[in-house]
């Protein structure tokens, strides 16, 4: 019993006291470092936020493709996040596109919503009949262009 005793008076020992760091203030506190970061007096209503800005996290792209000047049969056009793959449409992972979908006539008109954080856009139309190579079209830099963009071949 006697050494049960010490040791849980030695484990008491080790969890705290004794030493500069770790401890703590009386009352459960535990005193600042100066390394801490000092709570900042802004709330909430001291955020000041532009008239235009609508605080979404997605915008409309209204998307108009013609490609009948190159075919008329039944095509697929898949749009991605060009960040990754740089306009090389073989390193594009086509599991993480925007937008796939077939399209007829060599025509589509569609509006997409894109991922504000979404900048730069590629666009693969591939032909199934094989007579024609995928086209790509490229769109760099979003906000600069609006929300339309035609691809015209």
């Amino acid at each position: 019993m006697k050494y049960l005793i010490v040791l849980v008076i030695i484990l008491l020992n080790g969890c705290g006291g004794g030493g500069s760091g770790g401890g703590s203030v009386a009352g459960g506190a535990t005193p600042a470092s100066p390394n801490s970061p000092v709570a900042s007096s802004e709330s909430i209503y001291d955020l000041v936020i532009a008239a235009e800005n609508s605080l979404e996290a997605v915008y409309t792209l209204n998307l108009d493709i013609d490609v009948s000047a190159i075919s008329t049969q039944k095509s697929v056009v898949s749009i991605c996040d060009d960040s990754n793959s740089q306009g090389e449409y073989r390193e594009i992972n086509y599991q993480t596109c925007l937008y796939q979908a077939s399209f007829q006539d060599g025509e589509k008109a569609l509006q997409l919503r894109i991922p504000n954080h979404v900048q730069n856009l590629i666009a693969v139309i591939w032909f199934l009949d094989g007579s024609v190579g995928p086209v790509i079209a490229q769109r760099v830099n979003n906000e600069a262009y609006g929300s339309d963009w035609v691809i015209t071949y």
